[in-house]
């Protein structure tokens, strides 16, 4: 039997009150012409006061998991195939951040920075302090979650009187006293239905505690890494619904809304993503499928009509994007609203400090703002700053810098070199182009028994042998396992040629490593010689 998941209006009832209706006296004989009546004055009604919307500008993140720049219309170098009229349309309105990067390319410590304007490797949860504690080394990868109570874009916001909403893919907050469903349970197994809704309700606690006044349609991972199998798969409409809700909710508040969506990230064939069932969650069923979207059936229509065989999802992308501009303008919002699109990391190097996984598509929507395209320097940490000073909200310590100043002047320079930190390596990328990546392992790993003695140590997993997607960054990146490596961007940008050993940069490789040995230093950790 289907679990359903019903949503409940609560409706305030007025009731009305009757007349009375009571007899009177006789009245006595008139003694001569009765004196005309004194009229009443009509009273002059109060008119009912008209709601009037705080002071304050409102903010929305969408943030598209895994979107690579090759997949997009609007960059000078990609080379794409995908039909994102909505999309296309923000890049011609807006301004396009085309040096916009991830200081942690990877799932959880993109999000972890993104949301708290901080290096992730400050992370102090325990999944991750375990693995500091053991190697003395700060190695932020899947293990980065944000705590209780931590600082984040939503509770300062919060505190500042802002609504904040936490719409899709969760896959950071940290969630103590989870309760695990076996993997590949079935949802008609005892007992699996019932934790399921359990679940669901502790996770958008956990969510509500780290700033999010309203939480709707949250997946806590990767589809594909749902426990019930029936269940893993994309629901963009069910995302849609619950972003469009939290906007008509608070249509008269200044607000804060975060939506991580969860494509173009796996499972990618139709049966897991467009074509799969529309009431699918995952925590259930719906007892009806989301009404917000264009048809799910037209989006192979509006794609093969154009030769785009195949791009299914990413009209599914835009067709949610499209319908959240349009829900921003039909409430006319559009004047006091920000919206920024972005990818949580990129996609040809995920999971390195390499620039197809550091370098990360990116746009700002705004009705008063400089339009076109800024090469300048711009970084993931950098949003929260750059969100809080155009709230006029006074920042916390971050590690991100504002680029408020972006959005009248898109040649305006807040950054001479972004600081990349991810598992084992640390980097550096400056304003002219020039990379420095450093690879060091902890003394622990290094000295480690592991039953793969014979090979390699990769960037980010701490087993020799390396995570699966690392096997195939290392054959694509050939200089993936020097420990300096030195590279020129703007004329080698998929850095094949390692410039490190070449005496020629020996003073610019010098300065760059000065440079990272700035930034371990203000972190927590060891880190080589960077830090002695």
């Amino acid at each position: 039997m289907r679990l359903l998941l019903s949503a409940v209006a609560a409706v305030a009832l007025a009731g009305c009150g009757g007349g009375d209706s009571g007899g009177g006296t006789s009245a006595p004989p008139v003694q001569g012409p009765a004196p005309s009546p004194t009229p009443t004055p009509t009273p002059t009604p109060t008119p009912t006061p008209t709601p009037t919307r705080p002071a304050g500008e409102n903010f929305i993140i969408i943030s598209i998991d895994d979107l690579s720049i090759e997949n997009t219309n609007f960059y000078h170098f990609a080379n794409s195939d995908v039909y994102t009229p909505a999309f296309d349309e923000m890049a011609r309105q807006g301004l396009l951040l085309r040096n916009f990067h991830t200081t942690s390319p990877i799932c959880t410590p993109s999000r972890y920075s993104l949301l708290t304007g901080k290096h992730a490797s400050r992370a102090q949860n325990e999944k991750f302090m375990e693995r500091f504690n053991r190697e003395g080394m700060a190695t932020p990868e899947f293990n980065t979650f944000i705590m209780a109570r931590e600082q984040t874009i939503g509770s300062v916001l919060q505190a500042s009187g802002y609504k904040t909403g936490f719409v899709g893919k969760d896959h950071v907050v940290d969630k103590l006293g989870f309760v695990d469903i076996p993997q590949g349970a079935s949802i008609n197994d005892a007992g699996v239905a019932e934790q399921l809704l359990a679940n669901k309700e502790k996770i958008e606690a956990f969510i509500r505690g780290v700033g999010f006044d309203e939480v709707e349609s949250v997946y806590p991972t990767n589809p594909s890494e749902l426990p019930v199998k029936e269940l893993r798969v994309h629901n963009l409409d069910w995302l849609a619904q619950g972003a469009l809700n939290f906007i008509d909710r608070n249509v008269d508040e200044k607000f804060f809304l975060y939506v991580a969506l969860t494509v173009p990230h796996g499972p990618y064939e139709p049966a897991g993503s467009w074509q799969a069932d529309p009431l699918a969650t995952p925590f259930g069923y719906l007892d009806t499928a989301p009404d917000v979207l264009p048809s799910r059936e037209s989006l192979g229509e509006r794609v093969n009509t154009r030769g785009f065989f195949g791009k299914e999802n990413f009209l599914w992308v835009d067709d949610v994007i499209d319908a959240i501009m349009t829900k921003v303008k039909d409430a006319n919002l559009g004047k006091d609203t920000t919206v920024i699109i972005i990818s949580d990391h990129g996609k040809e190097g995920k999971g390195t400090i390499y620039d197809g996984g550091t370098r990360t598509s990116a746009m700002i929507w705004r009705d008063s703002l400089a339009r076109g395209f800024s090469d300048s320097l711009v970084a993931n940490i950098d949003l929260m700053p750059t969100i809080l000073e155009l709230a006029e909200v006074t920042p916390p310590a971050l590690d991100g810098v504002s680029q408020a100043n972006l959005l009248e002047d898109k040649t305006a320079e807040n950054r001479d070199e972004i600081f990349f930190n991810l598992g084992y390596t640390r980097g550096v990328l400056r304003d002219d182009g020039w990379k420095y990546i450093a690879l060091r392992h902890s003394p622990y790993v290094l000295s480690a028994w592991h039953k793969n003695a014979s090979s390699p140590l990769y960037h980010i997993s701490p087993y020799r042998g390396g995570y699966r997607f690392e096997r195939d960054y290392a054959q694509r990146y050939r200089h993936y396992f020097d420990a300096d490596q030195l590279y020129h961007l703007p004329s080698d940008r998929t850095e094949q040629r390692n410039l490190a050993a070449d005496p020629a940069y020996a003073d610019r490789l010098s300065s760059m490593k000065s440079q990272v040995r700035g930034y371990v230093r203000t972190l927590p950790g060891e880190f080589g010689e960077f830090t002695q």
